[in-house]
């Protein structure tokens, strides 16, 4: 980067980005379902060291969908997990993704579930 007052305006930048990432489950007609967090994997942009700060997250999508046919609501996960430091002007960056198995839970009688 230009300078290491840029690679923290970056780190500071990301942690902003991802603060307005979450949102509370939400439902749509079908039933389906779908939330969004950000688990903390730092204190916010953090120094650790003599010019050296981290910032780092995971980012969950949790995704469900109704399946009469078991009487279940379906539920898989994917997350993304970054990890941003800055080395003076040197910014080093490591991402990782995946994924949970599918994970049941009643489906509750209600008007997107009833035929």
């Amino acid at each position: 980067m230009a300078s290491q007052k840029a690679c923290l305006a970056f780190l500071r930048d990301r942690a902003a980005e991802d603060a307005q990432l979450p949102k509370p489950e939400t439902v749509a007609a079908d039933g389906s379902r779908q939330t969004v967090t950000v688990e903390a994997k730092s204190k916010g942009v953090e120094r650790i060291g003599h010019g050296r700060a981290r910032y780092a997250a995971r980012v969950w999508y949790v995704n469900g969908w109704p399946r009469p046919d078991l009487g279940q609501l379906e539920y898989r996960a994917n997350w993304e997990e970054h990890i941003y430091e800055c080395r003076g002007r040197k910014l080093v960056s490591r991402t990782s993704r995946g994924f949970t198995n599918e994970s049941f839970e009643p489906l509750q009688a209600g008007p997107e579930t009833r035929h």
